[in-house]
């Protein structure tokens, strides 16, 4: 069912739009299920070495879409709002650096990034 309809033809009618459009159309749903499953390969990957991650997070979402997003919405953004969404996707990234914490006797380094400390980041 499509906005309400039983046929995908009458959807395109009222909203002036051609069939064909409408079924090459992607739905944001299934980006961010595609962009999930990419996330919780990475986490699997990472887990193997003892670091464990939420499947997806924020600022997976802003990277993958937030260019694109800035772009279409070009004008209708405030700069604080721009200012957040950059802090949340360096967040906890080499962008901001870190600190490397190793073990004198089996050499075993864990890198941790630093956090961009902004209030609005859910880190």
């Amino acid at each position: 069912m499509l906005l309400g309809h039983a046929k995908l033809s009458t959807t395109a009618q009222y909203t002036h739009v051609a069939t064909k459009t409408i079924r090459d159309t992607v739905s944001p749903y299934e980006m961010l299920v595609q962009l999930q499953d990419q996330t919780i390969k990475r986490s699997l990957k990472r887990r193997g070495a003892g670091v464990s991650r939420p499947g997806l997070e924020i600022a997976d979402i802003f990277r993958v879409h937030g260019p694109g997003w800035r772009r279409a919405n070009a004008g209708h953004v405030s700069l604080t709002q721009l200012k957040v969404m950059s802090a949340i996707e360096a967040c906890r990234t080499e962008t901001l650096c870190g600190h490397v914490a190793g073990c004198a006797k089996c050499g075993h380094r864990h890198i941790a990034y630093n956090s961009c400390k902004n209030r609005h980041c859910p880190k």
